[in-house]
């Protein structure tokens, strides 16, 4: 096929994008070849693998590209104090965003099924990602219910006042990219300044020793039937196993661990803080 434009990368990688785009969400990913996409742009079908290795790496591009503006455009907007606004805003604003891309939010949920593994996870932990955008309430309230279900299951009542203080930080781990968090995790305050700061650290699955309670923890992940989960120790024992969160006794205290996209979240509650329940 004769070349019919000069393959520029400002020109001719921007419409191999747009002419993928197009015709993935057109025909499926599986029934378009490079070929055709370089039929679309109207260069040769070698040319379009100075822009992108493979025709599953530019797949997977779109996608993240989708997802990260989505991310970004929402970072822009201005926040609200009040939730019913909030919400309005948080509708209005997603109505908007996928109304003006429906090529684009039709390969991110019909085209999922055709990523490699790899490649499967990092738009998975996006997708998630988004799905926390306009949650953040809602998250909250639950991860303090879990969590102070949790400790009166084993005969505690963590202090409210501290327990909203801890989730706090929670929710940020979850929630915030890793360079944001400092930052972030600065601007709050414990309500209760005789318990111990909750430790922040970061966790990509390798083993990771925290000091808590003057005892050194590890955490480290393990799989078992069922999917991943980690698993907090001593040595010689085990706190507790758990995927989210973990409130567990520990000495005359409790130990509490959440787990965050990319940190984990770790405090001692010693037993003066912690008023033991009388059993009903």
């Amino acid at each position: 096929m004769a070349r019919t434009q000069g393959s520029h990368s400002g020109i001719t990688g921007p419409k191999m994008r747009k002419a993928a785009l197009r015709l993935f969400a057109k025909h499926g990913y599986a029934a378009v070849s490079m070929r055709q996409i370089a039929s679309e742009v109207g260069v040769q079908a070698g040319a379009l693998y100075n822009y992108t290795p493979d025709k599953q790496t530019l797949l997977f591009d779109l996608m993240k590209t989708h997802l990260n503006e989505l991310l970004a455009a929402h970072d822009a907007l201005p926040r609200r104090p009040k939730p019913l606004p909030a919400l309005r805003d948080f509708t209005r604003f997603h109505i908007q965003f996928h109304a003006e891309r429906p090529e684009e939010v039709f390969i991110s949920y019909m085209e999922l099924r055709n990523l490699s593994a790899e490649n499967f996870a990092v738009i998975e932990a996006l997708r998630r990602a988004a799905q926390v955008v306009g949650k953040a309430p809602k998250r909250r309230d639950a991860l303090m219910r879990l969590m102070g279900g949790a400790a009166r299951a084993i005969g505690h009542e963590l202090d409210q006042a501290w327990l909203q203080g801890f989730v706090q930080r929670a929710h940020l781990a979850m929630t915030a990219k890793p360079e944001q968090l400092p930052e972030a995790l600065s601007m709050l305050t414990m309500v209760d300044p005789s318990a111990e700061e909750p430790i922040v650290v970061p966790f990509s699955g390798e083993p990771v020793d925290v000091t808590v309670g003057g005892r050194t923890i590890t955490v480290r992940r393990y799989g078992v039937r069922g999917g991943d989960h980690l698993v907090a120790m001593l040595p010689g024992q085990v706190i507790g196993a758990f995927r989210e969160h973990l409130v567990e006794k520990l000495g005359p205290g409790t130990f509490v661990c959440v787990h965050g996209e990319q940190q984990l979240v770790i405090a001692y509650l010693p037993a003066a803080t912690i008023p033991t329940q009388a059993g009903d």
